[in-house]
């Protein structure tokens, strides 16, 4: 809305055609106000992992890392074996994904060299499995609120490449 409104000051100014009354929007358009989205994109490489909370956060290598007994918002849990890299954390076993976080939508950005299928859990609720490969966004919650919830992230090979989360 922003854009539409410079891009009609602009043709003002210039005494130019107005914009278009109807803005276009793809079909599968997902709509998010980021003013309720309270956790920030996290990443899982040791560039960047800064919110890596049960495993040493910043150093590339392999970590063997154990669930928490409590957890804490905004923040990256791993349990199995993992391999850090300055992009991303590989899953070296069978491994898990934990995150209590503040958003309606739930994005990840990940790969594997073979397919690894994924167990979505949210809130303690199975919603389904993913199969991982193709470097890319893969959409694993498209919510209905805004709110705190839980993701547990069951990674049932070795081989998961994981960059980052996002959130809407």
């Amino acid at each position: 809305m922003k854009i539409r409104e410079l891009l009609e000051e602009r043709a003002n100014r210039l005494g130019m055609l107005g914009v278009l009354e109807d803005m276009a929007q793809p079909e599968d358009f997902v709509e998010v106000d980021f003013e309720k989205v309270r956790t920030p994109e996290i990443y899982f490489g040791s560039a960047r992992n800064d919110l890596l909370a049960n495993g040493l956060a910043k150093r590339s290598g392999l970590q063997t890392l154990e669930e928490p007994q409590t957890l804490l918002p905004n923040r990256l849990y791993l349990t199995g074996d993992w391999n850090f890299t300055k992009e991303f954390a590989e899953s070296r076993s069978q491994a898990q994904i934990i995150l209590q976080y503040d958003a309606k939508d739930v994005y990840f950005v990940a790969s594997a060299d073979d397919p690894v299928e994924i167990t979505i859990v949210r809130d303690g609720q199975t919603l389904g499995t993913v199969t991982v490969q193709e470097e890319r966004l893969y959409e694993l919650i498209i919510g209905n609120d805004y709110g705190e919830h839980l993701i547990e992230i069951f990674i049932e090979a070795p081989g998961l490449k994981a960059f980052t989360f996002t959130f809407g």
